[in-house]
């Protein structure tokens, strides 16, 4: 889920850049996805700390962190 919210966060910002000026007007479409998008990859589950955590619980290892 981590790994795919970094590609996915890669693609959105790629496809606003291409957008140009454009995506920065309210109207734009791009605009909504871009800021949804970004909204949605905040979610603490997709925060990169978790690649190390989900490595140390399937090595049986305390994952230092109080989610798992």
């Amino acid at each position: 889920m981590s790994h795919a919210a970094q590609v996915s966060r890669e693609a959105l910002v790629a496809m606003y850049g291409l957008g140009g000026s454009s995506s920065l007007y309210i109207g734009n479409p791009l605009e909504r996805l871009f800021r949804d998008g970004m909204v949605a990859l905040q979610h603490a589950g997709h925060s990169a700390e978790f690649f190390e955590a989900v490595g140390r619980v399937r090595f049986g290892i305390d994952p230092g962190m109080r989610l798992f």
